[in-house]
């Protein structure tokens, strides 16, 4: 499972003025089903703006590796270029807010 970072919380409040942040997860199977609950309404704007609502979805990942760009994740029906990353050795999944010119997303983290 991965849980909404602090810090994407932080610009959800700042950024989106979103208030009452509930917990968001994203479960990721191996059955290439995804469950993302509570996730914040921007994800789902072309622009990127906020309605400060929340909404779940599942559908169908992807995932295309190569050595020159790493791993990018395609997540069916959100809107987003979504990237694969590590960091402290934790896996992170970055979804796209708006236009990815923005560089503005929210990161999910590897829970324990």
């Amino acid at each position: 499972m991965y849980k909404l970072t602090t810090d994407s919380k932080k610009m959800m409040y700042y950024e989106g003025k979103y208030t009452r942040i509930p917990n968001s997860t994203l479960v990721i199977n191996a059955d290439s089903t995804y469950l993302l609950t509570n996730a914040p309404d921007w994800l789902n704007n072309d622009l990127g703006n906020s309605s400060r609502g929340y909404f779940s979805h599942k559908g169908k990942w992807f995932l295309v590796c190569n050595t020159k760009d790493g791993c990018i994740m395609e997540i069916e029906d959100i809107n987003t270029g979504d990237l694969l990353a590590t960091k402290k050795g934790k896996i992170s999944i970055l979804l796209t807010v708006g236009d990815g010119d923005a560089c503005q997303g929210m990161i999910y983290e590897k829970g324990n």
